[in-house]
């Protein structure tokens, strides 16, 4: 028994439980987590960040060359164009900054993915708590929050068109 994976698989499906994940949304995690890969398939993963990471370091930082004898603005000129399809590759830009300068920018597809599923749901709590809001008043055809006739704007455009009377 692989204890570390274990304990790793334990940690991701209590993290998602504990916000209230489906079935669906604990496989998520676990896949995000790379913990549904093959061994072969996370190690091909890992080789090909680190040679994402090695590729960004190489990177010019610097301007490129503007003044100089032709024959050296031609191959600079050359050199940076190479460097440009590398970055553009990459999702960098030139000169390149680093990972500071990129602000927000993942790492990894899993940071994406953990970030993506977190927004996800704020907003799913964000709508619960609008359509909270927005009930049925109990003596006449209106919304109790905006008094719109009901079922108010809000509602309809919540996809709840009946809404919670």
């Amino acid at each position: 028994m692989n204890t570390k994976l274990v304990n790793s698989v334990a940690g991701v499906i209590n993290a998602a439980l504990t916000q209230n994940r489906t079935a669906a949304g604990i496989a998520m995690a676990l896949e995000s987590a790379r913990l549904l890969q093959s061994p072969e398939a996370a190690r091909r993963l890992a080789e090909l960040e680190d040679l994402e990471q090695r590729l960004l370091a190489m990177l010019p930082t610097g301007p490129r060359q503007e003044y100089g004898l032709p024959n050296d603005l031609a191959a600079s000129a050359a050199e940076w164009g190479a460097w440009q399809q590398v970055a553009e590759a990459l999702g960098a830009g030139l000169p390149y900054e680093g990972q500071t300068a990129r602000g927000l920018r993942a790492q990894t597809l899993h940071e994406h993915v953990i970030a993506r599923d977190a927004e996800i749901e704020r907003l799913k709590g964000l709508i619960e708590a609008a359509r909270a809001l927005h009930v049925k008043c109990d003596d006449s055809e209106h919304c109790e929050h905006d008094y719109e006739r009901w079922p108010c704007p809000t509602l309809t455009a919540l996809g709840d068109p009946g809404g919670a009377s």
